[in-house]
Order: C-alpha cells, then sequence, then structure tokens
C-alpha cells in the first residue's frame, strides 16, 4: 500500500513539472512562430496512458516583397511649333509715294532741305544722312561720285522744261509732239522727283554712263543706302520717262532692297503691294500742256 502511494505520489509530481514546463515555453513563443504539438506517450503499468504536449518552435519567414518596376509610358516625340516670323521694319514710310505726271507733288509742297556733303547742291533733310553714307561707301572701294542735281524748284523746273520744250522744236516737231516728246525727258513742273527733294543724278547725264564703273558701283549698291535706279531701260512705258542710269531716287532702305531684288520699277512695285499712294491729279499736264502752247 505504501509502496502503491509512492508511485502514485511520484506521477503527480512529473505531471506538474510538465505542466510547468510548457507553461514556460508558451511564454517564450514569439508572434511569428507555431507550435507543433507531438504526443508522448509515458508508459505506466498500473495507471492508463496519459499524454503530454511537447512544442516545437518553426519561425516563420516573412516574404520579401518587391515593389514591381515601373515603366513611364512612351511619349511621342512632338516636333515644336515654329516661331512666328518677325514683322518686317519698314523704314522711312514717308518716302515711298509716287511723283510723276499723274501723281503730282500738292502746290504747297516744301520741303526741308540741307546740303549734300561735298556739294552745293541740296537734298531732303530727312535723306542727308543715308546720300552721305552712300558717298562714303562709294569712296572707299575708290568710286568717284559726284552730283549733278539734288533739288530743284519748280521755277527751276519750268525753265528747264522750256528750253528742252523749245529744243524739240527746232527740230521741226509740232508744238504738241514737241511738247509730249519734252514730258518724256523732263518731268511737268510740280511732278518731278527733284521739286520734291528725293532724287540725285550723278555724274553724267548721258545714256553711256551705264558703261562707266560709278553706275555699275551705283547698280549693285545704291539700294543698301535706300536709293533705286528709278527710270530703267525695259521700263519705259511703265514710267513714261525715258532711260535715265544716272537718276536715283531715295525709298528707304526696306523698300529699296524689295524693289532692287524683285526688279520691278516703282510703279510696279506700289501696284503689287495693292496701295495708292501719292496726290493723283491728271489735269496736271492737260492743263500745263495748254499753257505752254500759248505761249
Amino acid at each position: 500500500m505504501i509502496e502503491l502511494r509512492k508511485k502514485t505520489t511520484f506521477a503527480f509530481a512529473i505531471i506538474i513539472i510538465a505542466v510547468f514546463s510548457l507553461s514556460s515555453c508558451f511564454d517564450d513563443l514569439s508572434p511569428n512562430e507555431t507550435v507543433v504539438q507531438k504526443t508522448i506517450i509515458i508508459p505506466e503499468t498500473t495507471r492508463p496512458v496519459t499524454t503530454v504536449t511537447e512544442q516545437t518552435t518553426v519561425t516563420e519567414l516573412e516574404p520579401e516583397t518587391t515593389e514591381p518596376e515601373t515603366t513611364e509610358p512612351e511619349t511621342e516625340a512632338t516636333e515644336p511649333e515654329p516661331e512666328p516670323e518677325p514683322l518686317p521694319i519698314i523704314d522711312n514710310e514717308w518716302a515711298l509715294w509716287l511723283i510723276s505726271a499723274n501723281h503730282p507733288l500738292p502746290l504747297d509742297y516744301v520741303p526741308q532741305l540741307v546740303e549734300i556733303s561735298g556739294s552745293k547742291h541740296k537734298i531732303d533733310i530727312r535723306v542727308k544722312g543715308y546720300a552721305d553714307l552712300l558717298f562714303e561707301a562709294a569712296q572707299r572701294d575708290g568710286i568717284n561720285l559726284r552730283v549733278i542735281s539734288g533739288y530743284r524748284s519748280v521755277e527751276d523746273q519750268e525753265m528747264y522744261f522750256l528750253s528742252v520744250y523749245r529744243y524739240m522744236k527746232s527740230k521741226g516737231y509740232s508744238d504738241e509732239t514737241a511738247f509730249y516728246k519734252t514730258i518724256a525727258e523732263i518731268a511737268v513742273p510740280y511732278t518731278s522727283e527733284h521739286n520734291a527733294g528725293l532724287a540725285i543724278d550723278f555724274n553724267l547725264i548721258e545714256e553711256h554712263f551705264d558703261q562707266t564703273p560709278e553706275f555699275r558701283w551705283l547698280a549693285g549698291n545704291a539700294w543698301k543706302y535706300g536709293f533705286i535706279m528709278r527710270y530703267p531701260a525695259d521700263k519705259t512705258n511703265t514710267t513714261g520717262i525715258i532711260y535715265e542710269p544716272w537718276h536715283f531716287r531715295f525709298v528707304g532702305l526696306y523698300h529699296a532692297e524689295q524693289i532692287y531684288n524683285s526688279g520691278l520699277c516703282l510703279e510696279e512695285y506700289i501696284d503689287a503691294l495693292n496701295i495708292s499712294i501719292g496726290n493723283s491729279d491728271y489735269q496736271i499736264v492737260e492743263e500745263y500742256k495748254n499753257y505752254v502752247l500759248s505761249l
């Protein structure tokens, strides 16, 4: 009997020790640990089989996370929009106007004049700076330019006109024929660019002036300083004036370049711009003819 109690007491002690061991192990478990239970059989000859739970700790590894690769969507290459062309800088707009038999000057027109450098001839004061640069450039290139005529008053224009008219009559032309031959060479007063102070006659008032180095230099360079050859040989039907290779007219830098590059005369250029510039008084030539024929 005593031997049976000893055995029973011994069995309870083993059970209590196992319970405490299990409790301690559970306290040491981390949240990521999993308990795997195993059954241990304790053999006893005198008591039913008792099971004790043994724990095995398995640590679960958290899976490595990799952020997905992101690729930016391909964008089609677009060409930048072209910048708008800058507007042309037009200088001396006042200088672009027709002075001709069909576009006379106002009867009260009086330009402000100044002498051309190195000459006693005068020109519109607004043109002087450009004329000075032209002469300086020609001199640097070894070209000797001389002024034959600049501004011409209406009174001088009339005297000049009547002189040529009488010369034509002396050649046997009738009064009316002599008049029209004269206006092809000499403008009626108030219809000459010289009356406005905008024109210069250079070196030699003869057609063969176009065979000289001076003319060739003017023909190729005058536009750079705002001057154009006003009466070309192939435009006489348009201008109504004979070929005058010596006569150059100021129209401003921008318009001179455009006219030079286009090959147009001033009348054609203004028509191409679709503008009307100049005083349109078609009666002045007819009135002046009646006056001349009455002399």
